[in-house]
This record gives structure tokens, C-alpha cells and sequence, in this order.
């Protein structure tokens, strides 16, 4: 087994685990926020959404690749249960679920080849409107895309092939990122669910086929460059931001300037 990337995701896995009970805590913060801006906001001190969440170039953006992708995988609940079922169990029993998982991930090519592209982009901004109640349809299919991803690094593990694994992982690891850069709580949260994917490949990939010290290198950078304070604390400024305009755009009948954000 590759030591340095062992420690390097037990180190992670630390850091993740700590920040659930802090997110836990940030919720009641937020509560507590929006009582206190109903006594008096101060709007001047809160970020504006196009602030937190600036849009980003085309050229840039992950999430065009990743828009694309969610029409190329079938949406199938229990071809997502086999994944799951595949990720968390070890040994025999995963073994045994081998060729259902290929037969599966067979359909999800094209969709991981877009996703493999779109983690490799320094950026990523959906298309929002934050006037609409469903600001987040597609978080399911960022889950779903972290499931198959991670499940295709394992595959890869068992079969000998941990350069792929690690590629995988890496690309995993990339997309729980991203999601994380949308100036919420419920981003924040879905991007932790997706580390909790990555990372249980992650371990089984280290125990099945460890891959060279340059790929754990790699994936050691790829861990290094997840702030998850960042993320924390614009998640908090965009709950705060949220809360204060919401009354304004109720009162006025018209969408706030800050209300679309995508890409450029």
C-alpha cells in the first residue's frame, strides 16, 4: 500500500468527520442569523450573491460538461443501488457483484469521460435563480455521477488497474469541489455526501491496488487543495445574503439584480 496516500485520506477523512459537527453548529447559526436580521440587518456588511458566487467563463466552467453528462447516464434506482451496494462492501461480496457493475457502468462511458473532463477545469457556476424554490435540481445528478465515478475507480482497482482508480478518485474528489462553490448549506452538504462516496472507494482502491507514488501524489494534491472552511463560511455569507434579499424581492415583485448567476 501507498503509506503517504493512506495517511494523506486518514488526515482527510479527520477533517471531514470534524466539520459535520461544525456544520451542525453552522445551521443553528443560521437560525439564529435570521432572527437577528428580522430585529435589523445590516446589508451593507453581507456579500451579495454575485459576489460569493461570480459568474465564470464558459471556457472555465465545469458545469457545462457536467449538464451535458446528466443526459448520457440512465436514471435508474437500482442500478444506483448496485453501485452503492458495490462501493461499500469488500471482499467476496463485492466481488461477487463484479459483473453486474460492469454490465451497469458500460451505460455511464460517455457520461464518465464528460465528467473526467469537467473535473479537470479549475471552475464551476449552474445556472441559478435564486427566486425559484427549486434552486438545486441537480445536486441528484452530481450524486448519482460521484457514485458512478467512484464505483468505476474501484472496478478499476479490482481488475489492475490502479493508474485508472486513482484517475477516478482524483476526478471524485474534483467534483465534491465544485459542488462545494455554490454559496450554500445544502452545497456544502451534498459535497461532503460526495467525499463520503469518494473517500469509500478511496480506501478500498489503497487496499486492492495501490497506485504509484505519482498518482498518490496527485490525489495528496488533489485533497490538499479542498479548503472546507472556505467553503463553510461562503456557504454561511450566501445563507445570509439569501435570507436579506428574499424580503426585499417579496416586497417589490421583481427579481433582485443578484438573482441569475451562470456561466459568462
Amino acid at each position: 500500500m501507498c503509506t503517504f496516500a493512506f495517511c494523506a485520506a486518514q488526515s482527510f477523512a479527520s477533517r471531514v468527520i470534524k466539520r459535520f459537527g461544525v456544520l451542525s453548529l453552522a445551521a443553528m447559526a443560521v437560525l439564529l442569523a435570521h432572527t437577528a436580521l428580522a430585529a435589523g440587518p445590516n446589508e451593507d456588511k453581507v456579500p451579495s450573491l454575485v459576489e460569493l458566487a461570480p459568474p465564470v467563463p464558459n471556457s472555465q466552467n465545469a458545469a457545462l460538461l457536467y449538464l451535458r453528462a446528466f443526459h448520457l447516464y440512465p436514471k435508474d434506482r437500482s442500478a444506483s443501488k448496485l453501485l452503492s451496494d458495490f462501493i461499500s462492501l469488500e471482499g467476496a461480496r463485492a466481488n461477487a457483484l463484479v459483473p453486474k457493475v460492469q454490465a451497469v457502468l458500460q451505460k455511464y462511458g460517455k457520461a464518465l469521460d464528460l465528467v473526467r473532463r469537467a473535473a479537470s477545469m479549475p471552475k464551476c457556476r449552474f445556472p441559478m435563480n435564486w427566486q425559484t424554490t427549486d434552486r438545486f435540481p441537480y445536486y441528484a445528478d452530481l450524486r448519482e455521477l460521484a457514485r458512478a465515478t467512484a464505483a468505476h475507480a474501484k472496478l478499476c482497482a479490482l481488475s489492475g488497474r490502479p493508474h485508472e482508480a486513482a484517475a477516478d478518485l482524483q476526478a471524485g474528489f474534483r467534483m465534491a469541489k465544485h459542488i462545494g462553490e455554490d454559496p450554500t448549506l445544502i452545497s456544502v452538504l451534498v459535497e461532503y455526501a460526495c467525499i463520503g462516496i469518494a473517500s469509500r472507494a478511496f480506501l478500498s482502491v489503497l487496499e486492492t491496488a495501490p497506485p504509484s507514488e505519482k498518482d498518490c501524489e496527485k490525489l495528496n494534491r488533489t485533497l490538499a487543495e479542498m479548503d472546507l472552511n472556505t467553503a463553510l463560511v461562503r456557504a454561511l455569507q450566501g445563507e445570509l445574503a439569501l435570507s436579506m434579499r428574499a424580503p426585499q424581492s417579496a416586497s417589490s415583485g421583481q427579481a433582485s439584480g443578484s438573482a441569475c448567476i451562470g456561466g459568462g
